[in-house]
Formats: C-alpha cells, sequence, structure tokens
C-alpha cells in the first residue's frame, strides 16, 4: 500500500454517487455501526452483503432493505471461524457484478464483563486451580481474530484479481478509542482492540499490497447499540454522551467516497465530533491527537464502569 495521506480533512464535501454499482462486504452488519453503514452503502447504491451470526435480525433487516428496493443479502456469518467467512466472501464474488468485492468493513465485535467477574479474578476458592479466563478470550476470538481473519480473506481475494486501474478496494476495520486509552479491569476488550489496531498498523503499509487496496481505522467512544444496552441508563443518568451510529456511518462514508485517505485512523466523539488520530511517529502514535482532543467524559465514563458492567 502506499503510504499515510494527510490528515483526513472532514470539511472536503462527499460524493455518494461513487459508490453506485460497488460491492460491499460488512461482518457484524446486523446491527449497531454494521447496521447503520449496510443502509448507508445500500442506500447510495451499492450491492451490500450483511454477514452476521444473528440470522434473526439480519433477515430482519435484508427484509426491509429489500423492500425499499435496494441491494442486499445476508449470510449467517460466525467471524471466528474460518470457513464461515470463507463462505461469505465466496457469496459476495458471486453475485458481484464485476467479481470483486470493492469495500469490506470489519465491523462484528463483542463486549464483555470485567475481569473482575471472570474467572480466575474472582475465584472464590484461590487453593483450586484457576479456570480459563473465557469471557475475555471470547473477545479476543470475535474482535481480533475475527477481523484477522476478514482482513486475511480481503487481501487474498484482491491479490487474486490484481490490479485494475478503476478498482478503489478498500478495507476499514472498526477498533475503539480503548485502543488508545486503555480501561481499567477490561484487559480483554482492551486487548482485543488494541490489537486491531496494531493489525491496521502493520499492514496498512505492506509493499506487496501496494496499488491492491487501502485501509483505514474507525475508533469511536462508547457508541449507543445492543451492545452497550447495558451501560445506557448509567450514562444517562449521570448526563454523559455517547456517539451515536450515525457519527460512525458518517465517518465509515468519508473512507468509502473518498479514495484520498489512506491509512488514517479517526476517532468519533459524542454530538458528531470526528478527529484524525495521527497514529504515526510523527504524530507520536495517536498520543498527542488523543490528548489534544480528550473529552472529560473519556475518563468519567471508564470511571463509572461497575464491575458486573457490559463494555460497548
Amino acid at each position: 500500500m502506499a503510504s499515510e495521506s494527510t490528515p483526513v480533512d472532514f470539511t472536503k464535501p462527499l460524493n455518494p454517487t461513487v459508490l453506485k454499482g460497488r460491492t460491499a462486504l460488512i461482518t457484524g452488519g446486523a446491527s449497531g455501526i454494521g447496521a447503520g453503514i449496510v443502509r448507508a452503502l445500500a442506500e447510495a447504491g451499492a450491492s451490500v452483503i450483511i454477514a452476521d451470526i444473528n440470522a434473526q435480525v439480519g433477515e430482519k433487516n435484508l427484509s426491509i432493505l429489500k423492500s425499499l428496493g435496494h441491494s442486499v443479502r445476508f449470510v449467517q456469518t460466525d467471524v471466528t471461524d474460518w470457513d464461515s467467512q470463507l463462505a461469505a466472501f465466496k457469496l459476495a464474488i458471486q453475485g458481484s457484478e464485476n467479481g470483486n468485492i470493492d469495500i469490506v468493513i470489519a465491523c462484528a465485535g463483542v463486549g464483555g464483563v470485567s475481569c473482575l467477574m471472570d474467572t480466575p479474578f474472582n475465584a472464590q476458592d484461590p487453593s483450586k486451580d484457576p479456570e480459563p479466563p473465557r469471557g475475555q478470550l471470547k473477545m479476543i476470538d470475535v474482535n481480533l481474530v475475527g477481523t484477522m481473519h476478514t482482513t486475511t480473506l480481503a487481501a487474498h481475494y484482491w491479490r487474486r484479481r490484481g490490479v485494475h486501474v478503476m478498482d478503489d478496494n478498500q478495507l476499514i476495520v472498526v477498533a475503539s478509542n480503548i485502543a488508545y486509552f486503555p480501561s481499567s479491569g477490561f484487559p480483554g476488550y482492551s486487548a482485543s482492540k488494541m490489537g486491531v489496531r496494531a493489525l491496521w498498523k502493520s499492514l496498512r503499509n505492506v509493499p506487496v499490497f501496494a496499488g491492491l487496496f487501502r485501509m483505514n481505522l474507525l475508533a469511536p467512544h462508547i457508541v449507543r447499540s445492543p451492545m452497550t444496552a447495558g451501560l445506557q441508563p448509567i450514562l444517562d443518568k449521570q448526563g454523559i454522551p455517547v456517539v451515536e451510529v450515525q457519527d460512525c456511518v458518517a465517518c465509515l462514508l468519508r473512507f468509502c467516497c473518498d479514495k484520498s485517505i489512506r491509512s488514517r485512523a479517526v476517532q468519533v466523539n459524542p454530538r458528531g465530533s470526528w478527529f484524525d488520530l495521527c497514529d504515526d511517529l510523527e504524530g507520536f502514535d495517536g498520543s498527542k491527537a488523543f490528548q489534544e482532543h480528550h473529552e472529560t467524559e473519556t475518563k468519567a465514563v471508564f470511571d463509572l464502569i461497575a464491575p458486573d458492567m457490559t463494555m460497548n
């Protein structure tokens, strides 16, 4: 891939018509951020594949979008299972007008309980042999391993297709602001999202992929979604704002429409606020931008999260 572009210009007008006729595959596309970008891409004229483990919600969304005349397909997909994701990619390619998947967005993710609610950290009898931290490992499997499967498959099919002048292949991974500001007590979630960030940083400028695709990262603050339903009443009571799905969608659309954006990481904050993290050596690996744009609610949220709460 080419080196990083300049920081994202959020004032630049977008032209969603460039998405018409493109094929997009969205993991975790049945709910939350995934469902939001599925709808936005479909409304822009793209052919979209919803790859999600939740068949009930996925089929429901499929029915709604198809009734509106959009080109959408659903395939039940377990992102932790290689063969399951492989089948989703094959389905997407088979239904593509040009035999290509132009846009791949790795949105699938899960939250989880804090380490204090998970063995072996909460073992009642420390004299016994400890159990594996299953709750923490599930987040690693879905959030990180699942994303690694997605990126590997996307890169494979783009390499097999080769370089085409008119292509604008793009891979977008969804991390979290926790990848830049780890939350005490949530090692599994923090490790998984920091792992996604490390994956992006490691792949974005690999020479062998030069010209094949561009890769960007979304790092939202806590998002109002089904994943954060358990935490939302506490945040609302404290008057702490969260990110709305449409704010994440707006940033994802910018990634999709503007082919000049390469190898950038963007944080989405509450109240429709975005900023480029400048996650490179010159920008001190994002720490400088994060500090400059740090919102007081970030720390306030992490201070409020109790051991029995679920992260986004």
